[in-house]
């Protein structure tokens, strides 16, 4: 395996089961103590496809603390999309204006927001900790009380880092290395790596599901489970791995827009390629298992800079090593796995990748899969917050601020 580097400082080599459950406890104490948890996002609760962020909602509710999530502005009849529902979880919308493309709509329809996000505030227990998650209309922010956390999420260069989000927030958690630079040239030790939350339970797989490649296809599988874009995933490189490796067989699953499926279309000409549309993410135990190798093909993206690719763990979670192009998104795992963005060198890297043991996947998953525990991303930010409210001689049962102008 590729020795490791500074980059996985963030992989904590000491963390034991204990240590989190009695940080988390800890943290359950903070949020009760503030009553409430207000979570403000441009990102709807839960799309079709996501799974990611409405893990910290749920671990929360479900640990006794009243969770609020404000799904992002839009004029349409909210239907959201609730899988998993809970008492103590409400998930609204911040009703818009049509038409904000006119100067004098967009003017009162930020009016019309701070004060649906005022009446929120003032509808819940305690002093809520309002969380932004990926980010919020900068001119919303301006009139917030305050602001407990920001997570930065894929886009880093979404907000200014000298703006009123990043100026306000107590905490800023970032996914990867490169946005975490980005923030703390401007805001010091106040920005903090913590690797994207992401619900592995008993449970989130259904182990009785089955899957069959077609007949004939080569019995060693590298392929991508994911969606995945033009923009955003190297398409070229992974026909480069289909022509150059035909003793392989390789496999996309997951959606992709009209460009990708044109693509799709066009590889349709190798025999030792297939692709499948989107699935359950419970349906995809038996579809892993295929995999030998999981090829992070990403390309150069400004949007994504940010992120964290989180098909690293459903990856380990399931044995499979990865092989991953050099592009900020993947900045977190350099010296775990072969990563190049020369083709040559990712090429060669096959072997490197393969010679992963399974014990050490399942040594690796095990960091990985307790750095990205929602518990942990939760006690991180309690803890971060925990530390500036003694820092400010304010306890946990703080009274209500002014909300918002």
């Amino acid at each position: 395996m590729p020795a490791a580097t500074n980059n996985l400082a963030f992989l904590r080599a000491d963390a034991t089961d204990s240590d989190l459950e009695s940080r988390w406890r800890s943290a359950v104490e903070y949020y009760r103590g503030r009553k409430s948890v207000l979570f403000i996002s441009y990102c709807p609760f839960w799309e079709k496809y996501g799974f990611v962020q409405q893990c910290l909602a749920y671990s929360l509710a479900e640990a006794g603390v009243k969770v609020t999530w404000l799904d992002g502005a839009g004029w349409r009849r909210h239907r959201p999309t609730v899988p998993k529902q809970h008492p103590n979880l409400t998930v609204k919308q911040i009703k818009s204006l049509p038409g904000r493309r006119l100067p004098w709509v967009d003017w009162l329809d930020v009016k019309s927001s701070k004060r649906q996000i005022a009446k929120e505030i003032q509808s819940l227990p305690g002093k809520p900790v309002i969380w932004i998650q990926a980010g919020i209309d900068e001119r919303l922010v301006a009139g917030l009380p305050y602001v407990d956390v920001f997570s930065v999420f894929d886009d880093p260069y979404r907000h200014s880092p000298v703006g009123d989000l990043c100026r306000k927030a107590r905490t800023i958690i970032c996914q990867n290395p490169r946005a975490l630079e980005c923030l703390t040239q401007f805001q010091g030790d106040k920005a903090h790596l913590v690797l994207p939350p992401m619900d592995m339970s008993k449970g989130v797989y259904d182990e009785s599901q089955t899957f069959e490649l077609p007949k004939g296809f080569p019995e060693k599988v590298m392929g991508y489970i994911g969606s995945f874009s033009t923009d955003g995933f190297d398409l070229y490189l992974f026909e480069d791995f289909v022509r150059n490796f035909p003793d392989y067989g390789f496999l996309l699953m997951g959606r992709t827009d009209g460009a990708g499926l044109a693509a799709m279309e066009r590889f349709k000409r190798y025999p030792n390629f297939v692709y499948t549309p989107w699935v359950d993410r419970s349906k995809l135990a038996a579809v892993w298992s295929k995999l030998a190798v999981t090829l992070l093909f990403y390309r150069p993206n400004r949007t994504q800079d940010g992120a964290f690719p989180v098909k690293v763990l459903e990856s380990l979670r399931f044995g499979v090593p990865c092989i991953a192009t050099a592009v900020p998104k993947t900045e977190g795992l350099e010296g775990v796995f072969p990563r190049s963005s020369i083709v040559h060198t990712l090429r060669e890297s096959l072997q490197q990748a393969l010679n992963i043991t399974p014990e050490q996947c399942r040594h690796l998953y095990k960091k990985f899969a307790a750095e990205m525990d929602p518990r942990h991303h939760l006690s991180h930010a309690a803890e971060r917050l925990a530390e500036d409210d003694l820092r400010a001689g304010e306890t946990t049962e703080l009274k209500r601020s002014t909300v918002l102008r």
